[in-house]
């Protein structure tokens, strides 16, 4: 259920075309690293939980914007990550709750890495 694209060597997941509600990732594509592209789950209503393996660096502009059903969201690399500039602490990401929070938010409507 997911549509990815290559582009100049990176990876991108460009869509969620599934219908789980519960889902994780997959831990690569073309066994590397990945980047969630922007809006790729925008406005998924039936989305609840989502699980971000390791191998994502980076996550797009509002991703997870409307998702509103979306009350889970488990970093399994919850080091590193920053919203633009401003680093995000890696005890409010261990709580599922306030991290679905942060990604659904129209506050963070800039791109998330991961150093």
């Amino acid at each position: 259920g997911y549509l990815f694209y290559t582009v100049d060597g990176t990876n991108y997941l460009v869509n969620y075309i599934g219908t789980d509600t519960d889902i994780t990732l997959p831990a690569n594509y073309n066994e590397e690293n990945y980047v969630i592209n922007d809006y790729a789950f925008y406005n998924n209503d039936n989305l609840t939980s989502i699980t971000i393996p390791d191998s994502v660096t980076s996550i797009g502009e509002r991703v997870f914007e409307d998702c509103s059903s979306l009350t889970s969201v488990e970093f399994k690399n919850t080091e590193g990550w920053k919203a633009g500039s401003t680093a995000i602490s890696s005890t409010d990401l261990e709580d599922k709750g306030k991290a679905a929070t942060y990604l659904k938010s129209t506050y963070y409507d800039y791109t998330w890495t991961r150093s």
